[in-house]
Formats: C-alpha cells, sequence, structure tokens
C-alpha cells in the first residue's frame, strides 16, 4: 500500500495561471498558510508560498516539501 500524507497548495512565484500540491513530510511541522516552502519543480529547486491544505489526501507520486523557510508564526 502507498503511504498516504498531508498535502497542501503551493504557488511558484512565477508567471503561471495555477497553483501545485505538495506532500508534507511526516515529522515537518508548522506548514501552514502564508509560510515559504522550498519545493522541488521540474529540474530545480524553488521557494513557494503554501495557500492552505488541499482537500483530500494524495498518494506516494505527489512531491514533497523540502524545507520549511519561515519556522516562526
Amino acid at each position: 500500500m502507498e503511504p498516504v500524507f498531508k498535502t497542501v497548495e503551493v504557488a511558484i512565484p512565477l508567471p503561471l495561471e495555477q497553483t501545485f500540491s505538495y506532500g508534507v513530510p511526516s515529522g515537518m511541522a508548522g506548514v501552514c498558510a502564508g509560510k515559504r516552502v522550498l519545493v522541488p519543480f521540474g529540474r530545480r529547486t524553488v521557494t513557494g508560498f503554501v495557500l492552505g491544505e488541499c482537500s483530500g489526501s494524495f498518494r506516494g507520486d505527489t512531491k514533497e516539501i523540502i524545507e520549511l523557510l519561515d519556522r516562526e508564526a
């Protein structure tokens, strides 16, 4: 069975008209709307902004957040 984990919508600061879903790794606390995160995007790593939680759960093929950049509230 594939792992199921919390996912969030992330806006990437590029001229795109969509947001992207990323998994929150187990043990990574504090990921919520307004925080900056480091995420894989294509062949590079970019800073994104968390917009909020996704409805529903996604499975193992969803890319995960690499790092939470804003630790304080």
